[in-house]
C-alpha cells in the first residue's frame, strides 16, 4: 500500500510516495525506489557478492554494458574502513570500486563515500582537476558503492612515503591541479 498520512491519521493517501515497511510507512531515497517494485533485490557486497550478482548490479545501474560479464574481481585496498577492488569485464573493460568494508557501516564510512561520489561529480566539469583523477562513473547511495574510472599503471606516489622525493616536473604538475581544485567555486549542498 503507498500514499502520503493524512494529517492525523496513520493511514496513508493512496498515490504517494510513502511505502508500508514492517517499521512503519517511510519514504525511500531515490536510488531505493527502483528496488522496491523488484520481487526481491538483495543488498549486494562487492567484495564477497557473486560475480553473477555483481554483474546485475552494475549492468542495471549502466556501469557496464548490457551484454558484458564479469570475470575476475581484484582487491586493490581492503582498509579498515573502505574496501576498494577492480573489476574487469569479459570483453577485458575494467571498473574500479569502492564500499565501505562491512565492519564499518555504522563508523561514518558510508556518508563519506556519499561525499567522495558528490565530489568527483563536482570535479568532473572542471577540466584542469578532472583530467588529472579518474571519472567517477556513478555513485549508489543504497548499497554505498562508488564505481570509479580504472586508471590502471599510473603512478600513485606511494612511493613519497619512503624516501623518494617529488621531481620538479611533478611538482609543478600537483601545484597546478591543487591550484585548480582550490579555484574550484563551492555552493552550500541542497540536502540531497
Amino acid at each position: 500500500m503507498s500514499g502520503s498520512r493524512c494529517p492525523g491519521s496513520r493511514f496513508p493517501v493512496p498515490g504517494s510516495r510513502y511505502k508500508y515497511t514492517p517499521h512503519g510507512y517511510t519514504t525511500p531515497a531515490r536510488s531505493q525506489r527502483f528496488r522496491l517494485r523488484l520481487p526481491y533485490w538483495p543488498p549486494v557486497h562487492v567484495a564477497s557478492s557473486s560475480l553473477d550478482h555483481l554483474t546485475t548490479f552494475l549492468q542495471v545501474r549502466g556501469w557496464i554494458p548490457p551484454g558484458s560479464a564479469l570475470v575476475g574481481r581484484t582487491t586493490l585496498n581492503a582498509g579498515r574502513t573502505v574496501q576498494t577492488l577492480r573489476v574487469t569485464t569479459d570483453a577485458g573493460a575494467t571498473r574500479v570500486l569502492r564500499q565501505p568494508a562491512a565492519r564499518t557501516e555504522c563508523n561514518g564510512a558510508p556518508d563519506r563515500l556519499t561525499v567522495e561520489g558528490a565530489f568527483y561529480r563536482l570535479v568532473q566539469i572542471w577540466p584542469a582537476v578532472a583530467d588529472r583523477m579518474p571519472s567517477c562513473l556513478g555513485a549508489d547511495r543504497s548499497d554505498h558503492v562508488v564505481v570509479l574510472e580504472d586508471l590502471g599503471s599510473a603512478a600513485t606516489l606511494a612511493d613519497l612515503y619512503g624516501t623518494r622525493q617529488l621531481l620538479d616536473e611533478e611538482v609543478e604538475d600537483l601545484t597546478a591541479y591543487l591550484t585548480a581544485l582550490h579555484a574550484i567555486p563551492v555552493v552550500p549542498d541542497d540536502g540531497d
